[in-house]
């Protein structure tokens, strides 16, 4: 075989990746990023229906002395814990703003799932404007590497 043969293979090769391999990897990613985003929303509305009972604001020392702040709280008296303060985010994450509103020894509402009670949060809705702009930023970065394969075909095909 000799070398122009050779490149010819490569060049179809190239090609047949540059046009179907990378579009069906776009559109995997696109179509991943938009059912994520709605299986978010779908979560969020879930946790707005389940069950709701009292627990008590509480916290650990690990080995380093970090303070972590809990809630304990009992269902079918089992007694669970839990750091979570809405599907996504631990109290730790909101420590600055939580100060104040989580005091040792307060009362606190916690909803927990039914089917799991040791998955508990403190405020079951979901932002859903986070949930959108974290979909329009992973569309916005597929849509940028498919500009980008458009570019790199126009060069291959064009040079």
């Amino acid at each position: 075989m000799n070398f122009s043969v050779k490149k010819i293979i490569l060049n179809f090769i190239k090609l047949i990746v540059g046009i179907f391999l990378f579009p069906i990897i776009f559109l995997i990613g696109v179509s991943s990023a938009i059912k994520q985003g709605l299986k978010t929303l779908k979560a969020g509305e879930n946790a707005r229906s389940w069950n709701k009972t009292v627990g008590e604001v509480s916290y650990k020392i690990d080995s380093s002395g970090k303070i972590s702040f809990l809630y304990s709280y009992k269902v079918n008296d089992i007694e669970y814990q839990s750091n979570k303060k809405n599907l996504y985010k631990s109290i730790e994450s909101h420590v600055n703003l939580d100060i104040d509103e989580y005091l040792l020894g307060d009362n606190v509402n916690v909803y927990y799932e039914p089917e799991n009670p040791s998955n508990a949060v403190l405020e079951p809705q979901i932002e859903k404007s986070i949930v959108y702009i974290a979909i329009f930023s992973n569309i916005i970065a597929f849509t940028a590497s498919f500009l980008l394969w458009i570019y790199l075909m126009f060069i291959f095909f064009f040079r």
